[in-house]
């Protein structure tokens, strides 16, 4: 099948987004019904915790796999597989008489989980045209934060008013269907794998998984950090705080399907004017996003503008709660673009060798999300003030957009040649 046939695209989308939402809601619902598991379980919070670390720990080091797996057996299969995994997972989880069973659930939910990232990502880039490509990875990562602030919602007052094990359950039953939908949704895609697998990446893709650890572990802190912060520095009570950012996640999932849309008035013309203004308008310009392919640009400038919205909540110290939530929002907006962009721009560097390509970048992804909680608990832990944990996700979001530079070089680049490459001054 070709790349870039077009072969139901609204359903090779659809059945994306119910994959992704699916697969990610067993390893963060544990943080939602925190107080029922206590009060059932008689665990502490670390142990809550750690069922989050162990999931996205076993879907970093399932990466690799799942890259072979949709070489081998082709990406619908693979997302099958991984939505059959959850309904067991889940089932596990609700019928858990005791701690190791939600473990057990989280290492079977959180390798599975790789599965869907990498499948999903081929299924977009073999279904999908180009034009509407970044849209769709935009939409298919969108599907996360939506359906968490769903379980976010309802699953504390189900847990309390019924019971947590209700939860699982229902996400056990929509495993299930969810399977249903991808297999009627998404493209066979055996026809693809009767050519042996392309493995070789190109130079410098290296950097991407780089890119991605960094860039995460930068942004985790927005929503793990801003309830305290509000709280802490600038004397907003917990409920109230926690109110201020559950609304900041929705605006943030609202602005992101905006931005699906819009992205369809996004055509050659504009992205030609963009290249221009990106890369020849000045030396510095020039410096910053000469020789870099167009979708890597847009990672880059992704998280430029998230590290200028931290600097917004950095300042709202000092500058008052309006310029911190603005700061939040803004953030949380650019989440799941900054990650559709990313997959997008993976799948179109890599060519031929997309799975292993969107493997190795997805798990410097997760390999960040994994470590960014503990190391920054533990700065704050040993005194470290709020502003310096601002200033370090600014600094890393910056060395994240040199690192993706690194990755979207066209070609090498001859210092001895650089002058002459650089457009003359106005």
């Amino acid at each position: 099948m070709s790349e870039q046939s077009a072969q139901r695209p609204l359903a090779a989308a659809a059945g994306s987004v119910v994959a992704m939402a699916l697969g990610s809601a067993v390893g963060f619902l544990p943080g939602f019904i925190v107080v029922a598991l206590r009060a059932d379980l008689g665990i502490d919070y670390w142990q809550v915790g750690l069922l989050s670390s162990v999931n996205y720990g076993c879907t970093w080091l399932a990466m690799g796999p799942a890259a072979r797996l949709v070489d081998r057996w082709g990406a619908r299969r693979v997302v099958l597989v991984d939505m059959a995994l959850v309904a067991v997972a889940a089932a596990i989880a609700a019928a858990a008489v005791s701690y190791p069973f939600l473990l057990v659930a989280g290492v079977l939910n959180g390798a599975g989980y790789a599965l869907t990232n990498v499948g999903t990502n081929i299924v977009v880039k073999r279904s999908i045209d180009a034009q509407w490509r970044t849209a769709a990875m935009v939409a298919k990562s969108a599907a996360v934060p939506g359906f968490l602030a769903l379980l976010a919602g309802f699953g504390p007052w189900i847990s309390e008013r019924w019971h947590w094990r209700w939860l699982y359950a229902a996400l056990a039953v929509g495993g299930v269907l969810a399977a249903l939908v991808v297999w009627r949704a998404l493209p066979d895609d055996r026809a693809a794998q009767r050519s042996a697998p392309v493995r070789e990446l190109p130079r410098y893709f290296g950097w991407f998984p780089v890119g991605a650890a960094l860039m995460v572990f930068a942004t985790v802190p927005v929503y793990l950090l801003s309830v305290p912060y509000l709280d802490e520095s600038l004397g907003f009570a917990s409920a109230t705080s926690g109110v201020l950012v559950g609304v900041s996640a929705a605006i943030g999932v609202g602005v992101t399907l905006v931005i699906v849309v819009a992205s369809r008035r996004v055509g050659p013309e504009f992205r030609a004017r963009l290249v221009v203004i990106l890369s020849a308008r000045s030396r510095f310009m020039w410096a910053v996003f000469g020789l870099v392919l167009y979708r890597i640009r847009l990672v880059m400038v992704l998280c430029l503008t998230m590290g200028v919205f931290i600097a917004l909540i950095l300042a709202g110290g000092s500058l008052g709660v309006v310029i911190a939530m603005v700061g939040i929002i803004g953030t949380m907006s650019l989440q799941s673009a900054r990650l559709g962009a990313m997959n997008a721009a993976v799948v179109e560097r890599a060519g031929a060798a997309a799975a292993r390509g969107s493997a190795l970048a997805m798990g410097g992804y997760y390999l960040g999300t994994m470590l960014s909680p503990v190391v920054f608990g533990a700065l704050l832990d040993v005194g470290l003030s709020y502003r310096w944990v601002w200033l370090i996700c600014i600094v890393l979001l910056v060395v994240a957009a040199v690192a993706y530079r690194l990755a979207g070089r066209l070609q090498p680049l001859d210092w001895s040649r650089w002058k002459s490459l650089l457009p003359a001054g106005r």
